[in-house]
């Protein structure tokens, strides 16, 4: 139960990376601003775009290395690497 928990995990930070990617911030910005529309949040969003796309950014990459570490990924290509690393028994 607990590598399906860290699995679905992985998941829903790999869906917060995919939404937080900087090169999505054309799309996402105007989404947060109208979200957020009347608020002194929404002007600085608006007044700071180089602070949103740093911190989109820096997010991005947080939630995709936590999606790579929780999805188990990781640990599969370690075991991978292992097993292949073992020394063979000669055949005499």
């Amino acid at each position: 139960m607990e590598n399906s928990w860290i699995s679905i995990k992985g998941y829903v930070m790999g869906a917060l990376a995919f939404i937080s990617c900087p090169c999505h911030l054309p799309i996402t910005l105007p989404l947060l601003v109208v979200v957020t529309a009347g608020t002194a949040f929404s002007a600085w969003l608006q007044n700071n775009l180089f602070a949103v796309g740093g911190a989109s950014t820096v997010f991005f990459v947080g939630s995709l290395v936590l999606a790579i570490r929780w999805s188990g990924r990781r640990a599969r290509v370690r075991h991978r690497v292992e097993s292949t690393m073992r020394p063979q028994k000669l055949i005499k």
